[in-house]
């Protein structure tokens, strides 16, 4: 990381609210400028840390941004930093399924370092949620999806009903779909759900993460977007 344009961030934008600062990361991300988002999302993170009101947002964006960077076990230590906090309670604002977003990032951070680490403690903040009636809740069945509770078809079909959320959850079904079938082995049709994934959201104006990581698992298979 370089230090000093992270510095230069946090000078130009500490005086700006976290979601004014989410969304011009959101921007940067867009245009491919991931040093710019990473400062962004860091500084959020920061003065979030300071109020009131905390959410996993930052983490999430944060270490996507680092995953796309090359860096994915600073990326994994934030998503896993995220499950923690989760888990203590100091996160006050999160997804409608209490925290499942963030335990599947590091779901997907060990399905692509192999460091069981990552596996048991997203499974564990992945399970305590599926158990709650909140899980009924997106993103929850993507919970109940990577732990083996529901079939793929199944997931795409709740994500298919979303109504106006539909873009936005099939983006993320067919990801996580995609996700499992590389993991299997079947890279033909994990290649064609990773398409979707990416297809599905183009015309969001603000995209959830799995967006730009479908976009590098197609990049990282040498497949065009």
């Amino acid at each position: 990381l370089h230090i000093s344009h992270m510095a230069h961030t946090r000078c130009t934008f500490e005086s700006v609210d976290p979601l004014a600062l989410n969304n011009a990361g959101v921007q940067a991300m867009d245009a491919g400028d991931l040093a710019t988002a990473l400062g962004a999302f860091a500084v959020s993170g920061f003065l979030e840390s300071a109020g009131s009101i905390k959410s996993d947002y930052a983490h999430q964006r944060a270490g996507a941004a680092l995953w796309l960077m090359g860096e994915r076990h600073a990326a994994a230590g934030l998503w896993r930093h995220a499950v923690h906090e989760l888990a203590k309670g100091r996160i006050t604002h999160s997804d409608d399924a209490g925290g499942v977003h963030s335990g599947l990032l590091l779901w997907y951070a060990w399905r692509r370092t192999g460091e069981q680490i990552y596996a048991d403690e997203a499974e564990t903040h992945l399970l305590r949620l599926w158990r709650k009636p909140r899980s009924a809740s997106w993103p929850g069945p993507l919970a109940a999806y990577v732990l083996g509770k529901v079939a793929p078809e199944a997931l795409l079909a709740t994500a298919e009903s979303s109504g106006s959320l539909r873009p936005r959850h099939l983006n993320q079904a067919h990801f996580y779909v995609g996700l499992e079938l590389s993991a299997a082995g079947d890279l033909p049709s994990a290649i064609a759900h990773f398409r979707n994934a990416e297809r599905t959201a183009l015309g969001l104006s603000l995209r959830e993460v799995e967006f730009y990581l479908a976009r590098y698992e197609l990049g990282q298979a040498n497949v065009a977007v």
